[in-house]
């Protein structure tokens, strides 16, 4: 993002390109070894065990020559700080992230993802009074469920394959208007304020699945985050990599007619000038 100054007048261009992400980490500058438990990581703490920057010379669920975020641990949890409420309160936001569950947990809760919020930066949380949208991947039965103040409204979530390396999507519609997105596959769905898109495309074989339409009870508190949480004494252990956090075409748009009307009081300015 780029902000300059013209007669007084600052203006914020943000290219269409990967650079406009809010955020994005595919931990390959990290530490090998680096834990969210002992500080933040690319973004990534925790006020609980949660991730550990490992590379492909051990286990290579994204292929080789990678380094990635394994999240492991009864009980832990990740936040996001890197992408909070200042970037998520009334926006279109489109969150993704490559998952691959490695078929540990044997336990019923498994590991979650979605978007949480709390009272302070760093206790948005995925459980009860916290959660906005909440999605659950159970290793003992391999399905997709929806969690705590999350509900289906169209489309369906059913099951995964452990082992198996998947993109997962999420596009939050947080403004206060309806809005029309493309989900993973390529369609196009209507999304009501505190609705969010969501589904699944499996990296090897480019498949899609569990795309769905959730809603949100929740209720946003002084701060959101993206959230990573295992539960209960499952050993659940999960790999992520490319995380990224895009601002989708309509936040653009307020962006961009921000810079318009900049640039439309400097034509003005200068031709009042110009007419002295």
């Amino acid at each position: 993002m780029t902000a300059w100054k013209l007669l007084g007048i600052t203006c914020i261009v943000a290219p269409l390109t990967a650079s406009a992400s809010i955020f994005f980490t595919d931990f390959e500058s990290d530490a090998v070894g680096a834990t969210t438990a002992a500080g933040e990581v690319d973004g990534f703490f925790a006020n609980r065990a949660g991730g550990v920057v490992r590379d492909s010379s051990s286990v290579a669920p994204f292929g080789p020559e990678n380094q990635y975020l394994e999240f492991s641990g009864a009980n832990s949890r990740a936040i996001v700080s890197a992408a909070t409420v200042s970037d998520f309160a009334g926006a279109l936001v489109e969150v993704s992230i490559d998952f691959f569950d490695a078929g540990s947990g044997t336990g019923g809760f498994g590991t979650r993802f979605g978007l949480g919020t709390g009272e302070f930066a760093d206790t948005p949380d995925l459980n009860a009074s916290g959660s906005l949208f909440s999605i659950r991947f159970r290793t003992s039965d391999q399905t997709v469920n929806i969690d705590a103040n999350t509900s289906l409204v169209s489309g369906s979530v059913g099951g995964y394959s452990v082992e198996t390396a998947y993109r997962v999507q999420y596009i939050f519609n947080l403004t206060s208007e309806d809005q029309a997105v493309s989900t993973l596959d390529g369609n196009s769905v209507s999304l009501e304020p505190m609705q969010a898109a969501f589904g699944m495309q499996d990296l090897a074989t480019g498949d899609f699945s569990n795309i769905a339409v959730l809603a949100s009870s929740g209720t946003v508190n002084n701060h959101i985050g993206l959230v990573f949480r295992n539960f209960s004494t499952d050993e659940t252990i999960a790999y992520y990599d490319n995380l990224s956090v895009i601002p989708e075409p309509t936040t653009y748009a307020a962006i961009f007619g921000l810079a318009a009307l900049a640039l439309l009081l400097v034509r003005r300015r200068l031709s009042g000038r110009a007419v002295r």
